[in-house]
């Protein structure tokens, strides 16, 4: 086979940078990561990513539904043995009918086209990995109310892509000595061989950020 051509690099792609609030824990760590992107020159394209915000979609609930499905003789019999957190989120789908459930599934398919079609222009889909750094784990833990906050953020981005049926990259770009912190990527379904190629060029930039 012939050589290889040159990698292509980051000036002149297309990105959508989700640009969401902080997290009440810790904060947002994606600045940086975005910011060495920039600093190559391209053009900063913002989007609200209303489409990545599975929140303005009714279909919150379908993982409980199906894990509430799989383990809900196990929790009938032996439910002190899971995690009572776990547990609590199973049980969001005990309840839900078959119709419902059928439509969630429905909801989504059109939610991942919408979701296609709106990001289609883009080489990738940028975001902080999680929003925020690593929360102490005491203070986290020790109630209710402060596990489920902290959870719900760490799970918000990446629940985004998943949902989508995207695939997806994170890359660690923390300054020395700081917590660490990732920098996803994504795309569509299927498209990770572009993404790779993508994000081969940002971890470039952000070495030299």
């Amino acid at each position: 086979r012939g050589a290889r051509g040159p990698e292509p690099g980051i000036t002149g792609r297309r990105r959508a940078v989700g640009r969401r609030r902080r997290g009440p824990v810790g904060g947002a760590e994606g600045g940086r990561g975005t910011a060495g992107c920039t600093a190559m020159g391209e053009p900063a394209l913002r989007t609200l990513m209303q489409w990545l915000d599975p929140a303005r979609s009714p279909v919150l609930v379908q993982l409980p539904v199906e894990a509430y499905a799989a383990h809900r003789h196990r929790l009938a019999t032996d439910g002190d043995r899971f995690d009572q957190r776990v547990a609590q989120r199973m049980a969001l789908g005990q309840g839900v009918s078959a119709a419902d459930y059928l439509t969630m599934i429905d909801q989504r398919h059109a939610w991942i086209g919408r979701s296609n079609q709106a990001l289609q222009s883009f080489d990738a889909v940028i975001c902080p990995t999680v929003p925020m750094v690593a929360p102490a784990i005491d203070a986290t833990c020790a109630s209710d109310a402060p596990f489920f906050a902290a959870n719900r953020l760490l799970l918000r981005n990446t629940f985004a892509i998943n949902y989508w049926d995207g695939c997806a990259i994170s890359l660690p770009c923390q300054a020395p000595g700081d917590l660490p912190v990732g920098l996803m990527l994504a795309r569509a379904n299927g498209h990770d061989a572009e993404l790779l190629g993508v994000a081969k060029a940002v971890e470039t930039a952000l070495a030299g950020a």
